[in-house]
């Protein structure tokens, strides 16, 4: 079915293509069947002003050569009065019958010029010929209608290729809005963590690679949970997937919307915050430690517990890249995870 719809496209453009080609040339038999007619209906009645003349004895040889010219293009086509040569069965056996008519009709006109139209028989057989070039007309007036008929079915054709070509490319819009959106969910899960619905690594690494030095509003916290494997080895991965969980959700309500919160690992959780002065961080650190201690008073089994570090741009006297003040931040972030374990054992 793919392989279908690849070539449809394609079969349908070269389809069109050879209809207006033969449209084109359709018009142009057209065209050249409307001068054969006018020119069939034009010896038609030339002749017979022909015969009035000679009747009247006032001869004109000019006119005759004309004829001569026009039948002989009728049937073989020319140049000097641009007519072609129809293709048609019964008008090529027609024809023949009025040219050949023709010269026995010059004959009898010279004859009538030499004995008088009365003792000839020009009045019958200029009778006979009108009825042959009468037969003549009709034949290239019926093939002329058959063109028109053909032309009719063409433009038919055409209709139909052009509307299929609308639909297919109507498809294809659909097909193209249908793989945008996909390509837009795959790279938007390429860069989200399924268990918490944060940023994952690679989209914190993305971050980080920016190498551009930071103005002085730019922070960042680093995160890390303590006591997870404890909660794993005792209470099951299922409980310690659901303090993960449960963090992260803080965190991100605890952290504006419009700054990058991310998973840095598995235990380990980023946040960035550009246009932001100092004192934001510690009013993200307070905000989530209300959130983290109301959990914990209500949760009997799995207790929520972390070290964080900080670090802005503000601090330092030298410039700084964000992978530089992830490391301060990382750093400090260690330091406090050690005082941490230092307190408890001291306790």
């Amino acid at each position: 079915m793919e392989k279908l719809k690849k070539y449809l496209g394609p079969l349908f453009i070269v389809t069109l293509s050879v209809l207006v080609l033969f449209t084109i040339y359709t018009i142009f038999l057209l065209q050249g069947t409307a001068r054969v007619v006018n020119y069939a209906g034009i010896i038609r009645g030339a002749t017979q002003r022909e015969i009035k003349l000679e009747i009247a004895a006032i001869p004109n040889d000019t006119l005759i050569k004309e004829l001569d010219g026009i039948i002989d293009e009728l049937q073989h086509g020319g140049s000097q009065y641009h007519l072609i040569k129809l293709e048609d069965k019964v008008y090529q056996e027609d024809l023949p019958n009025l040219s050949s008519y023709w010269l026995a009709l010059k004959k009898e006109i010279q004859i009538s010029r030499q004995t008088g139209y009365k003792n000839t028989n020009l009045l019958d057989m200029s009778e006979t010929y009108f009825h042959l070039a009468d037969h003549v007309v009709r034949d290239a007036e019926i093939y002329s209608q058959h063109l028109v008929n053909r032309l009719e079915w063409l433009e038919i054709c055409m209709v139909i290729n052009i509307a299929a070509l609308l639909l297919i490319l109507l498809l294809y819009h659909f097909q193209s809005i249908r793989l945008r959106k996909q390509y837009h969910t795959l790279s938007t899960t390429a860069y989200v963590d399924i268990q918490t619905g944060l940023d994952n690594k690679s989209s914190c690494e993305k971050q980080l690679r920016n190498a551009q030095f930071l103005d002085k509003h730019v922070g960042i916290l680093m995160f890390d949970m303590n006591n997870l494997k404890e909660i794993n080895d005792s209470l099951g991965h299922a409980a310690g997937d659901g303090v993960i969980q449960n963090f992260a959700r803080m965190l991100r309500l605890s952290v504006p919307e419009h700054h990058f919160v991310g998973r840095f690992g598995g235990d380990e959780f980023l946040v960035i915050l550009y246009h932001t002065d100092a004192i934001v961080l510690d009013t993200i650190i307070s905000s989530l430690h209300e959130k983290v201690k109301e959990f914990n008073q209500k949760s009997s089994d799995t207790k929520i517990s972390y070290a964080v570090g900080k670090a802005h741009s503000s601090w330092y006297a030298e410039q700084v890249t964000l992978k530089v003040l992830f490391e301060k931040a990382d750093h400090n972030m260690y330091q406090n995870k050690t005082a941490m374990k230092t307190v408890s054992i001291l306790y």
